[in-house]
């Protein structure tokens, strides 16, 4: 009985009751009007009856309706996750072994398609009903042995189910060659799908306005740079975006020097010309926040549309951060995160986006307040798991990448993260240092007291060098002298 009808019945009882001593009372005095009482009373009784039925009737449906709707949403459920289009005889060798094999070790998947690529072949299972993906978490070095593949594969989970990535015996790459141009507001090449489709990133996205990179040596970060690079350098003008470059090591980034008027400041070559360079971005972004707000609007955006000034953006590749933030001289660190921080944080209104590339990404080596604030995640191979998920902020078995430029990126605005190919850039960024339509290196002269910080060089040998033609250098109107820190960097090394 339905709680509609318990109030029902209820009420009506106590109609009954009240008709009752009232009719009793009456009838005492008039003996005809008390012979109406019971047939009152079980009118009333049937009454009740009757509404607390169609009260309860009501409830029912409503019940009734609301498992009818839950069903229908387990149903939808149930054909997404099932709408792969299964095969239950593949016509793949490899793909039968791997089905039978993973049956044996009580894991039922059935073969949806296979992808062949540059690097690896994917092959997607879906489970079979009552299978759980996660059995599958630690089948890898099965799935090896079972295909004798060289290296292991790597297992990731879709909406489709489960993809294991089985790396190719002749692994081929790509040589960077400049895409069409995407219609973001400032987009760059990162790499290229399984299905060689151009995978680009919008910097000009709020929600992915920075990015980081990090991987082991010989991962490709290197080329991941370069890659970006040259797609800002091929896709924008000058005027559009400026570029600075933090390059510690001195050599990735040589033809940085050959960009002429697309360098925001000379490349930095070490910690503490770094830190300047650092520096010298948070102050131009506090400078255009004050201009912004000043005309009365929120970002750069805004204020190129409404405004005839253009305010160009300014990309910071930062190569090897770990020189920074893991420096032993504390004040430059300190100095070092407070202005990587600040720019990571309030550089994306301001037109400033920032892309840092790392071996380690632990909490030490890379603080949390930069890490958190760059939403662009690539991890390139890594020497663990670990390693993959402190860079991606997801477990997937990164140290199984096959290296050289095979990476996965999660990108906020897509939502998954996807396996690239990053392509051979380093052809096309020697081709400015010999192609003779570039304009010479841009030169950097350095003060006496510079040179001896950077090179420790006193500046009484930076004299004699000078005087022997050993390094080039001018005199100031007060006849100081000033070092030209390529002709320095000769001397040093020899």
């Amino acid at each position: 009985m339905g709680k509609s009808r318990i109030a029902a019945w209820g009420i009506t009882l106590g109609a009954v009751a009240i008709l009752s001593v009232v009719f009793t009372e009456t009838a005492k005095k008039e003996k005809r009007l008390g012979q109406w009482a019971p047939a009152l009373a079980l009118i009333t009784g049937i009454l009740g009856h009757v509404v607390g039925s169609n009260c309860d009737r009501e409830d029912d449906q409503q019940v009734m309706a609301e498992e009818i709707r839950g069903l229908a949403e387990q149903s939808a459920v149930l054909e997404h996750y099932f709408s792969c289009e299964v095969q239950d005889e593949p016509g793949n060798e490899t793909a039968k072994l791997i089905i039978n094999k993973l049956a044996e070790l009580g894991a039922s998947f059935s073969f949806v398609d296979l992808i062949e690529g540059l690097a690896f072949d994917r092959y997607t299972l879906a489970p079979k009903p009552g299978q759980k993906l996660a059995a599958i978490d630690t089948l890898e070095a099965d799935i090896q042995y079972i295909v004798t593949s060289p290296a292991p594969p790597l297992v990731s989970k879709s909406e489709r189910g489960i993809q294991i990535d089985i790396p190719r015996r002749d692994r081929k790459f790509i040589d960077y060659l400049t895409p069409p141009k995407p219609g973001g507001k400032l987009d760059v090449l990162v790499g290229y799908t399984l299905e060689g489709n151009a995978y680009t990133v919008d910097l000009g996205n709020p929600s992915s306005c920075h990015l980081l990179g990090g991987g082991c040596t010989g991962g490709g970060k290197s080329e991941l740079a370069k890659t970006i690079v040259m797609s800002l350098v091929d896709w924008y003008t000058s005027d559009q975006v400026q570029l600075a470059f933090i390059d510690t090591k001195r050599v990735d980034f040589a033809f940085a020097d050959y960009l002429g008027n697309r360098l925001w400041q000379p490349v930095a070559k070490d910690p503490s010309r770094g830190v300047e360079l650092l520096e010298s971005v948070v102050t131009v972004m506090d400078e255009r926040y004050a201009i912004i707000a000043t005309a009365g609007l929120n970002n750069i955006d805004q204020y190129n549309e409404r405004v005839p000034t253009f305010m160009y953006r300014i990309v910071v590749v930062h190569d090897e951060i770990n020189d920074i933030t893991c420096s032993g001289n504390r004040e430059l660190k300190n100095r070092g995160n407070a202005a990587i921080a600040e720019i990571c944080r309030k550089g994306r209104a301001a037109g400033i986006h920032y892309m840092a590339f790392v071996q380690k990404t632990t909490s030490d080596s890379l603080p949390t307040l930069i890490k958190s604030n760059i939403p662009v995640r690539v991890s390139l191979k890594t020497t663990t798991w670990q390693d993959g998920h402190n860079i991606l902020g997801q477990k997937l078995s990164t140290h199984n990448l096959l290296g050289k430029g095979d990476c996965c990126c999660y990108d906020p605005t897509q939502g998954a993260i996807t396996r690239l190919q990053i392509p051979y850039a380093s052809k096309r960024t020697d081709s400015f240092m010999v192609n003779a339509d570039f304009p010479e290196p841009t030169l950097v002269y350095l003060t006496p007291q510079e040179a001896q910080r950077l090179y420790s060089v006193t500046p009484r040998t930076l004299a004699r060098w000078a005087d022997a033609g050993k390094i080039d250098f001018y005199r100031t109107k007060g006849g100081h002298r000033r070092y030209e820190s390529r002709s320095l960097e000769r001397a040093c090394s020899k």
